[in-house]
């Protein structure tokens, strides 16, 4: 993205080059995100039309994010482009201006029939590829916060305390701050400031006035938002320091108190803001992503057609390259005697100062398949409590996904642990039509809330879930090579998992949110080296001995066995131990670890087994198979990690999603606590001082 000025406007200009356009299937793409003038927008372009309309359709979206109020609005002047690259006087421009809000977040323009984009003569499409673009000038912005692409903690200067003996200036030099209000003022309202020092030395008014000055500076000079335990300290000790001179301070106290009181309110906002700036540059980086998976998945569609042209069928990336393969689409399930069932606990805080009838857990992972809890709850006493255990739909999920699941769900008695309300376990199945399950009259609230039964202790209830996967069909795992300790302990849900391989009645401890590993590393062979062939000499019993090896006599060519028997033990030797490596490489490789690399190590292999002047016929069509599929499996990989990234932001997105709700209970509390303490509401990019000091 570039910037392009003028002597009176600044446009921001984003170009979008789409590679494989013809073989675009989807009824709409959508370009990376990009940031103008602080705010989010991307392109939409309709490859295929409209409704029927052969025509080209591109649209200019203002993003919406959690950064948006109700009743937001920007005032935009813009351009839209559809490049021609032979010829440029012919691009075709679209300029206006327009005010997009929450009743109209796009600007929609028809550019040309497609078959004229299409026409390689035009110029629009070149080489398979189109570009179009968008410029665009942001008047102005209401209601919206603009996006913070980097969201620093606030470095707020150290204040401190000033040596009284070392620091003497004039009282001219102390009023002498740019941004703190003429002393006169301060004086003409508050007589006793001149009054009582006319008693003292010059150096000691000097000193008490500094320490007034400082502390006024403080008030004036910092904003709300800087008000962390650091800053209630520096000015503690100002305030403290301004004492010792025996000033009337009563028409400054309150304002030096209300700064003071406000350090709790200001952690609990700035955590809610805090919330949503990492929720908006998650949505912003999920959609980057997903825009490149749809570019990844035309590069894979046009590996699969090369493929068949070949008449090479495609394959899973976890399948074997020679036998046990399996077909794409095809799932295997790991099959065990044992009902392998894993728990997870909610402890739910603040229950009866929740927003929302509908709150969800963070995301967990029980089976290798992420989950939530989703609790609903009425105003009326005299409804049920709903309990659902929800399977989080992601990235990973293919077309007619399932899981057959066991499981129960649980509100916990925290007095008596007898009392503990659960249901029988439940099989059942969860799809694309049905992605949850649960009881609609797990309990009637007036039960829950009531505070002689146990199930509410303090304001908050705990939930738990005891889950096992049969079986899941069209919808991959989760990478979960590599685990990380971090507990999920947040201000007002608590979120705890533990693994069972055999149900016992255990209490259920601490959840740990498993990771997403990057693709495994590849194994590396060494290919063998022929000048060492004089000090290798196995026994042919040795070279079969591969555990995963079909033993050599199996493989039906007597041509083997007739060729070497013609020649010296070493020399047969050398040979079968060629064709062992081969072999094994074959069975031992999955089509996953096809990269460069595993192709490398195939062909050294394969190049020593033809000096040994067997006839390969028979096998040579699955060596040539693998050192073919390298491209497709880079296409491939590609794809496969860019939905794994996308399943971490998205089940990240949900985490937060749920931490929020716990952010803005706690928040709301303060907003409270700060009203009857008689403080009102403050903007945290306010000053401290309101840029009066008057009483």
């Amino acid at each position: 993205m570039e910037c392009q000025e003028s002597s009176t406007k600044i446009f921001e200009k984003f170009t979008w080059k789409i590679e494989n356009f013809s073989r675009l299937n989807d009824e709409k793409i959508y370009s990376e995100p990009f940031i103008v003038c602080g705010y989010p927008w991307r392109i939409n372009l309709r490859p295929k039309g409209k409704n029927g309309d052969d025509n080209l359709y591109i649209y200019l979206e203002a993003m919406q994010t959690s950064n948006m109020s109700e009743g937001w609005s920007r005032d935009v002047e813009f351009k839209i482009l559809l490049y021609n690259q032979v010829d440029t006087n012919r691009t075709i421009v679209e300029e206006n201006s327009r005010v997009l809000n929450e009743n109209g977040n796009g600007i929609r323009y028809k550019f040309v029939k497609l078959s004229e984009l299409h026409d390689p003569r035009n110029g629009f499409v070149v080489k398979d590829t189109c570009i179009v673009g968008a410029e665009v000038l942001v008047y102005n912005a209401k209601l919206e916060k603009p996006v913070k692409l980097e969201v620093p903690m606030s470095n707020l200067k150290t204040i401190s305390p000033v040596d009284a003996e070392l620091f003497s200036p004039t009282i001219e030099e102390v009023m002498n701050c740019n941004t703190v209000g003429k002393f006169e003022e301060v004086c003409s309202d508050n007589l006793s400031l001149i009054e009582r020092p006319r008693k003292r030395s010059r150096k000691y008014n000097d000193l008490a006035f500094a320490a007034l000055g400082r502390v006024l500076y403080f008030l004036k000079n910092i904003k709300v938002k800087d008000i962390n335990d650091k800053a209630c300290k520096d000015l503690l000790v100002l305030w403290d320091e301004l004492k010792k001179f025996k000033f009337d301070l009563t028409w400054v106290e309150p304002q030096v108190q209300h700064a003071l009181g406000m350090k709790s309110y200001v952690e609990k906002a700035m955590q809610v803001e805090n919330l949503k700036d990492d929720m908006i540059l998650l949505e912003l980086e999920t959609d980057r992503l997903k825009a490149k998976l749809a570019a990844a998945k035309v590069n894979l569609d046009i590996e699969r057609d090369l493929l068949k042209a070949k008449g090479i069928k495609e394959r899973d990336l976890d399948s074997e390259l020679v036998s046990g393969s399996r077909e794409v689409g095809e799932t295997e399930q790991e099959k065990s005697s044992v009902e392998k069932f894993e728990k997870f606990t909610w402890k739910v805080e603040n229950f009866s100062r929740l927003k929302t009838g509908e709150v969800y857990s963070e995301p967990f992972v029980i089976g290798g398949y992420p989950w939530k809890i989703c609790l609903y709850r009425d105003k009326d006493e005299h409804d049920d409590l709903e309990i659902y255990l929800d399977a989080v739909e992601t990235a990973n999920m293919s077309e007619e996904w399932s899981r057959h699941v066991k499981f129960k769900l649980v509100v916990f008695n925290q007095l008596n642990t007898s009392m503990t309300i659960t249901n029988d376990f439940v099989d059942g199945e969860f799809n694309a039509s049905k992605s949850y399950l649960g009881f609609a009259d797990f309990m009637k609230l007036e039960k829950l809330r009531d505070p002689n039964k146990g199930f509410m202790v303090d304001d908050a209830c705990i939930l738990g879930a005891e889950v096992y996967v049969r079986k899941s069909t069209n919808e991959t795992r989760l990478n979960q090579a590599a685990n990380f300790n971090a507990s999920l302990t947040f201000g007002n849900q608590i979120s705890h998992m533990e693994e069972e391989v055999q149900r016992q009645n255990q209490g259920f401890h601490f959840q740990y949110l498993k990771s997403f590993s990057p693709v495994s590393t590849l194994f590396c062979i060494e290919p063998t080296n022929p000048n060492d062939a004089e000090m290798f000499s196995p026994s042919n019993e040795e070279l079969v001995d591969f555990s995963s090896v079909e033993q050599i006599e199996e493989t039906d060519n007597p041509s083997l066995v007739e060729h070497l028997s013609k020649t010296s033990h070493n020399f047969a030797d050398f040979a079968f131990a060629a064709l062992g490596r081969v072999l094994y490489f074959l069975k031992n490789r999955k089509v996953r670890d096809m990269n460069e690399q595993g192709c490398k190590d195939l062909q050294v292999l394969w190049d020593e087994l033809k000096k040994f002047k067997f006839d390969l016929i028979w096998i040579e069509p699955q060596v040539q198979y693998a050192l073919g599929m390298k491209s497709y499996v880079e296409k491939a990989l590609q794809l496969e990690k860019l939905k794994e990234n996308i399943v971490a932001l998205q089940l990240e997105m949900e985490r937060l999603n749920a931490k929020l709700v716990g952010a803005e209970v706690s928040f709301d509390i303060e907003k409270d606590l700060l009203k009857a303490k008689g403080y009102e509401e403050r903007d945290l990019d306010s000053e401290l001082g309101y840029g009066s000091w008057r009483p």
